[in-house]
């Protein structure tokens, strides 16, 4: 299991000491294990052992919990492009950063269900901020490669949403049928660009394997 199936934050952006940071920790380890949709401030001050209502102060409701482990998620997935950009292991760093965004989705595939799911984005500010830093450090990876290439990495940026949403509704995202739907989309990006994508290591996704 990956460490933030086990609840661990070490090494991420939650290193810091408190309860606020204990009570995150203890709850993406039950996404990770239940699903958010049986996340509660209760369940989780029963983890760690401390009262609901010392958890109020930091979180006042349950979508202000869910904002803040959206906002966690979008602060790995940047220190993943940033990654990904500092080593790009022979690869066009545009590629290295698809590559790295996709192995993202598989590794944590409900941690990635919760920072889009669409009314904890729009409604909690700081998971919005948050996900506008990881677009910035992968639009950064672009910008040297593309003429225009904030639009470039807008289009991109939707792409990969868009593939990963179709290749979550399949269930894992590790399963054939995921991968099969991330294989369809690039046959079909081909089929319109009439040329074909180089496809990075793990099948890459679409958003980082075209051709500059």
């Amino acid at each position: 299991m990956s460490a933030i199936g086990r609840g661990s934050l070490k090494g991420g952006g939650l290193t810091a000491t408190g309860l606020k940071a204990r009570a995150l920790d203890a709850a993406l380890a039950l996404v990770e294990a239940h699903g958010v949709h049986r996340l509660s401030v209760r369940e989780l001050a029963d983890a760690i052992g401390t009262g609901p209502a010392s958890l109020y102060y930091y979180f006042k409701n349950k979508d202000a919990l869910v904002g803040d482990l959206a906002a966690e998620g979008f602060r790995r997935l940047t220190a993943v492009f940033l990654s990904a950009q500092r080593d790009p292991r022979g690869r066009p760093v545009v590629n290295a950063c698809g590559a790295a965004y996709l192995h993202f989705i598989r590794e944590h595939p409900m941690l990635y269900a919760v920072m889009y799911d669409e009314r904890i984005l729009a409604g909690q500010p700081v998971a919005q901020a948050a996900e506008r830093q990881a677009f910035q450090a992968f639009a950064q990876a672009l910008a040297a490669a593309h003429d225009g290439g904030a639009d470039v990495a807008y289009a991109l940026w939707a792409l990969g949403r868009g593939t990963a949403a179709l290749c979550m509704a399949h269930g894992d995202p590790n399963n054939m049928a995921a991968r099969d739907v991330a294989q369809q989309i690039i046959r079909g990006l081909e089929a319109l660009l009439g040329r074909p994508l180089r496809v990075g290591d793990d099948h890459a996704s679409p958003g980082g394997s075209v051709k500059g």
